[in-house]
Parts: structure tokens; C-alpha cells; sequence
């Protein structure tokens, strides 16, 4: 298969536009000739990555029919990219979550290419859900609301000490920041005079 679409393309065809003998058009069919015209445009090193992307992690797509692949084919390779083992042990250098979103925005640019090309008449990727898949991991840091205004005014001392406005200017919203309510944080402004 990779064979034949290395000679097509060596004699200026196509791969996406020549239909294999069962009149199929497989997802890897789709991929190559993404990747030949994306090769135009993007980096050599960008290019590599995303072709290692595709032979890594979306290998059980690659002799399917695009016209039969489902949302839930996909689904399954998003859940399956945190566990899968990359050939000689690669080390991975960004998170698996990241890697994952960047595997499924590349399985929805090859659906995209395949709708525009009137392979598919619709991508089924852009109605998957990524949050749903691999929920948002934000962390968020939660401060104490400070409800003193003698603690307020005592912070404000601090801040005021500092000799770059920058720092004070930040510390001071920082600092409005942890009064509780909107209401309480307007009637304390009044003790932060820059």
C-alpha cells in the first residue's frame, strides 16, 4: 500500500485521488496524500512529527475505509494514546494529555481533507467532545479571603515598600483579589492609593 502510493506519487498522482482495486479509500490513502500536500508548507521537522504521529498512534485506522471509520473508532484511539509504546522506547517529552489533543486536531485535519476532497461527506471528528475524553487537568490555586482591613492595610504597608511600580501595582490587585466579595473589594480601594 505505502509502496504504491511512493510510486503514484513519484509519477505526479495523487494517492487520494486513485482508488484502490476494491474501490476503497483507506484512512492511510487520506493521511499520505495530507501529508504530500502539507509537506509544501510545513517544516521538515514538523512534517516527520506529525508522519511519526500518524504511524504510532493512529496505525489501527490505516487500511480502513474512510467511509466506515467511526466516532467511536476514534474515541477508542484518543483513550488508547496515554498507554500506548512508542517503537525503541522514544521518549516522550510533553505530557500524554497534550499529545492526545494534538493527535485528535491531526485526525480532524485528515477528516477535513477527506470532506474537502468528497471522500466523506461530513468529519466525523468535529463532533467528538476532546473534554469529554480527557478532562481539562487545570490546577487552580485558591487564596484565603482576607476579610481584615487591619490585615489589608498591613499587606498594603508591605507592598508599598517595594521600589519597582510594577511589582506593587500586581501585589495590590493580587491583593483586592482576595477580599471576598465585589462589594467588600470596592469599599477597600480606598486604602490602596498609587
Amino acid at each position: 500500500m505505502r509502496q504504491n502510493s511512493r510510486t503514484l506519487l513519484s509519477q505526479d498522482k495523487d494517492p487520494a485521488n486513485i482508488k484502490n482495486e476494491n474501490d476503497v479509500i483507506t484512512f492511510n490513502d487520506i493521511a499520505n496524500s495530507f501529508l504530500e500536500r502539507k509537506a509544501k508548507e510545513w517544516s521538515q521537522r514538523h512534517y516527520k512529527t506529525t508522519k511519526n504521529r500518524i504511524d504510532n498512534y493512529l496505525y489501527s485506522l490505516k487500511d480502513k475505509d474512510i467511509t466506515k471509520i467511526t466516532k467511536q473508532d476514534i474515541i477508542s484511539i484518543l483513550k488508547k494514546v496515554p498507554t500506548i509504546k512508542l517503537p525503541n522506547n522514544t521518549k516522550i517529552n510533553s505530557d500524554r494529555v497534550k499529545i492526545t489533543k494534538k493527535i485528535f486536531f491531526l485526525i480532524r485535519q485528515i477528516f477535513d481533507d477527506a470532506v474537502h476532497n468528497d471522500y466523506i461527506s461530513h468529519n466525523i471528528a468535529r463532533s467528538i467532545d476532546i473534554t469529554m475524553i480527557i478532562p481539562n487537568k487545570h490546577e487552580v490555586e485558591h487564596f484565603k479571603a482576607e476579610l481584615s482591613i487591619k490585615n489589608l492595610q498591613s499587606m498594603y504597608k508591605l507592598i508599598n515598600e517595594y521600589s519597582n511600580n510594577i511589582y506593587k501595582v500586581s501585589l495590590a490587585i493580587f491583593n483586592i483579589n482576595r477580599t471576598k466579595t465585589r462589594k467588600y473589594r470596592k469599599s477597600k480601594m480606598a486604602i490602596y492609593r498609587f
